[in-house]
This record gives C-alpha cells, sequence and structure tokens, in this order.
C-alpha cells in the first residue's frame, strides 16, 4: 500500500496549520516511520507464510526449498535411535538447514541427515587430437609374364580392404579392377588382367576405406611403370 504523506499530513492537520513550510516539517520527523512502514509491509507476506507453516512432512520440505533453495526429502523411521531421516541433495548449509527445521518440528522429535546421491559430469572443451594415425603403404604388382596382378599392404590390415586399380593399356582406353585385402592379411588375391599383354603402367586410385582404428591406408599417386 502506498501513502501519500504530504497530502496525509495537510488533511490529518488544522486548517490553520497547513502551511507548506510547517507541513515540510512534519514529514522530516516522521520519514523513519515511512521507511520502517514499508520495511513492515515487505515481511508481511514472509510472515504469513511461517505463520502457516507447520510440522507436517510437506509443509516443512516445502519450506527448506523455499528458504534455503534446496532439495530435500524426509522420511519416516522407526524410532530407534531417531524419528525421521533428512536426506540432502547438492550444496547445503547443515547448520542452516538443521535451524529450519528445529524451529518447525514436533518437541521430542529426533532426525539424522543423510546425503543424497551425488552426481558428476564432465566434458572436454576446446580438445586437439594428439592420437598420430600410422600409415600402412598400399601398392600394387603385375606380373608380365603370367598377367596376374595383386595388391599388397605394408602391414597386416584391420579393416576389409576395398582397392580399385587403374591399369593404362598401350593404343586402348585405361581399365580398372578391383582387388580385396581381407583383415589380418597383407596381400589380396591375384587377379588375371585380360589385357595384360597392352599393360604399360598401373596406379591405385582408391582405397577404402580410407582409415580404422589402427591405420590410415596410403598410396601411391603416381603410374607405376611395368
Amino acid at each position: 500500500m502506498q501513502v501519500n504523506l504530504i497530502k496525509l499530513i495537510k488533511d490529518l492537520s488544522p486548517t490553520f496549520l497547513r502551511d507548506n513550510k510547517l507541513v515540510q516539517i512534519i514529514f522530516v520527523l516522521i520519514s523513519e516511520a515511512r521507511t520502517s512502514f514499508n520495511q513492515f509491509m515487505l515481511q508481511v507476506p514472509d510472515w504469513k507464510y511461517k505463520a502457516c507453516s507447520n510440522a507436517s512432512v510437506l509443509s516443512l520440505q516445502k519450506t527448506i526449498q523455499r528458504e534455503l533453495d534446496v532439495d530435500c526429502t524426509i522420511t519416516e523411521s522407526d524410532g530407534k535411535p531417531v524419528d525421521f531421516l533428512v536426506t540432502m541433495s547438492g550444496n547445503y548449509d547443515e547448520g542452516q538447514v538443521r535451524k529450519v527445521i528445529d524451529n518447525y518440528k514436533l518437541s521430542g522429535k529426533s532426525y539424522v541427515f543423510e546425503n543424497g546421491a551425488i552426481t558428476y559430469t564432465c566434458e572436454f572443451i576446446n580438445y586437439v587430437c594428439v592420437l598420430t594415425m600410422v600409415e600402412n603403404l598400399i601398392t600394387v604388382t603385375f606380373s608380365t609374364f603370367s598377367g596376374g596382378a595383386q595388391v599388397i599392404a605394408e602391414r597386416a590390415v584391420t579393416s576389409d580392404l576395398i582397392v580399385i586399380c587403374k591399369f593404362e593399356l598401350r593404343y586402348l582406353n585405361p581399365v580398372y579392377y578391383q582387388f580385396e585385402i581381407h583383415s589380418g592379411y597383407t596381400q589380396s588375391s591375384e587377379i588375371h588382367i585380360t589385357e595384360w599383354k597392352a599393360v604399360v603402367s598401373a596406379l591405385l586410385t582408391e582405397v577404402t576405406p580410407s582409415s580404422d582404428t589402427s591405420y590410415d591406408y596410403v598410396f601411391d599417386k603416381d603410374l607405376t611403370p611395368i
């Protein structure tokens, strides 16, 4: 409630005393009363809430949450040796919680505290990968006598690899063959190149997958003369 003290002073003063100077003097004299009245009005809602609070579990839990901004659960015990258990979660001041409980609990009732489960979470920020993958070189071999070709890995692969190889032919368009190196092996099966007599060079064009948890699979991007 807002009170216009200037108007109130004029209304309550006799007519012959309603001089502005006198009203201002009275206003200054009662200014502390105005401050006290405003502070009183600010406290009224909190007093009304506390007056309605009681020792019930629901009321006590809500009061702790409202006054201290912490969550708690109150459960009844068997009375041996305590009457109820107060389970807290989050960060809290036990002294302040105990003060609130003591103000509202029934006389003669005892209690103990129990910390609720604490959950920790974390995450990496501004992370930088420091793992350097080992390169596993893939090459192609070709026999000019039998027309057989195969691809070979420097180390035993840890994934099933599909390797595409391009063969350049003399006076003809290039041809592509697909090879496969199975996990745990270092070379593919030999494939007979139908146009083997016309092959002049070979080039690996693709390896799938190009990497896994063990290796980066790399190959020479220049033509290999036969």
